[in-house]
């Protein structure tokens, strides 16, 4: 009995997605906190047009703080700086460091913000993270932003993670 099964077409995949495949584009796959933040923070800081932030998880802590200090330099010098971050996931928020980038000329908003804790509201969460800078460039994956998601894995401490590193039209579908 011949158990393979032809390869579908790539007709076949974009019925069965729902989506056309878009030629030309680049991914590049980031492990963990060490291979992630230091591509996330050189794309704030080299962006010249805008940064687009969705986030779930924003947590205090040395990487959020060099993270949006990155954001407001950005805005400072004239970047449109948006961050939308997850109201739950971002409970834990420095609240100094919101009013500082929003002082800065970020614009600062969160998703679903806790009215109640009735398990239907608390679970509409945001678990999206994209990061899109001058809409030529983007990151998407698991990583949170918080102490805990940095480092390489090397230990409970520290969680493992990967981020999609993605150029091209795909940035597009994105945003």
């Amino acid at each position: 009995m011949d158990h393979t099964r032809p390869v579908p077409t790539r007709r076949a995949l974009e019925a069965l997605l729902g989506e056309p495949f878009i030629d030309g584009n680049r991914v590049r796959v980031l492990r963990n906190g060490d291979g992630v933040f230091p591509a996330l923070l050189a794309a704030v800081r080299n962006a010249g047009r805008s940064v687009d932030l969705l986030w779930f998880v924003w947590e205090p802590g040395p990487i959020t703080a060099e993270l949006a200090d990155a954001l407001a330099e950005r805005a400072r010098h004239g970047v449109r700086v948006r961050l939308l971050l997850d109201a739950f996931g971002a409970l834990h928020a420095d609240r100094n460091q919101i009013r500082a980038l929003r002082a800065a000329g970020c614009t600062v908003a969160f998703h679903h913000p806790l009215l109640t804790w009735r398990l239907t509201t608390v679970n509409r969460r945001l678990h999206q993270r994209v990061l899109i800078c001058d809409e030529k460039l983007a990151f998407t994956g698991g990583i949170g932003v918080g102490q805990l998601y940095t480092g390489d894995a090397q230990d409970p401490d520290h969680y493992r993670d990967t981020v999609l590193e993605v150029r091209g039209p795909a940035v597009v579908g994105l945003r």
